[in-house]
């Protein structure tokens, strides 16, 4: 063990004590390029060096490092072409896809000049590619993209976002979390109100009323005779003189 290989001119530096036992990585699936393992696992611990293919420009790291049964970066091998302004270098599929955005157009019979402002216009990260984090002006949505610049699936959040999770679905499930959420509380709100305005009626209190007295033969007052005056007034006149007159005969 400790013994140190160096293998070729490919820069593979490996300890073979490290090597025993531990997880291999698979050899990185990139496009438009190679590395110096094709074709076979790499072993803990291994250096991999990056080549793309002519007319393309390597956007990821130079060199990968297999730890732990997976490799440190992921190569991004891209087609390069001359800028056209003669400022020199190149543009990647990112900056194309920006400037491309921004051009002049007709639609629906106007002459439309988009902005980042009112349309979607692709950003770039540092090294030329794609972030992976978008804004949709025009919509006012928030999504991501993968390397390529295609639109993860189910990534649209609105309004305008820094950072989000970019697992495919994962807006979707956000938004149908939030749903349920909104139709629960509105049943309890209702329940809550069917509640404060359900009561139960009170007929407990006593209706009961004297009926002790006797009256005995006078029956004057059944049989009064109010003559032609059949007023409501003197009708409560005459029972108020009833009732004071019954009252002292009581006493």
């Amino acid at each position: 063990s400790g013994i140190n290989a160096e293998y070729g001119s490919s820069g593979i530096n490996a300890e073979y004590g490290g090597w025993c036992g531990a997880p291999l990585c698979s050899p990185p699936d990139f496009e438009n390029g190679w590395t110096d393992f094709e074709m076979m696992m790499i072993p803990s611990g291994a250096t991999v060096n990056v080549y793309c293919y002519e007319g393309f420009k390597n956007w990821g790291p130079e060199t990968l490092t297999c730890q732990g049964g997976y490799l440190s970066g992921e190569p991004r091998c891209e087609k390069v072409e001359a800028r056209e302004d003669g400022a020199g270098g190149y543009e990647t599929d990112c900056q194309k896809a920006a400037k491309a955005a921004l051009e002049p157009s007709y639609v629906d019979g106007k002459y439309v000049v988009p902005q980042e402002s009112t349309h979607y216009v692709p950003k770039c990260d540092y090294s030329g590619g794609f972030q992976s984090v978008q804004y949709d002006a025009g919509k006012g949505q928030t999504f991501c993209v993968d390397y390529s610049g295609n639109e993860v699936e189910g990534t649209r959040y609105s309004g305008k976002m820094e950072y989000i999770d970019c697992t495919p679905n994962s807006a979707t499930e956000y938004y149908r979390r939030q749903a349920e959420e909104a139709a629960y509380a509105a049943a309890q709100a209702s329940a809550n109100n069917q509640q404060e305005y359900s009561y139960n009626y009170d007929t407990s209190y006593d209706t009961s009323y004297d009926t002790s007295y006797d009256y005995g033969s006078d029956t004057s007052y059944d049989t009064y005779d109010y003559g032609s005056d059949t007023s409501y007034e003197t009708h409560l006149r005459l029972r108020k003189r009833y009732f004071i007159r019954h009252l002292r005969l009581r006493k």
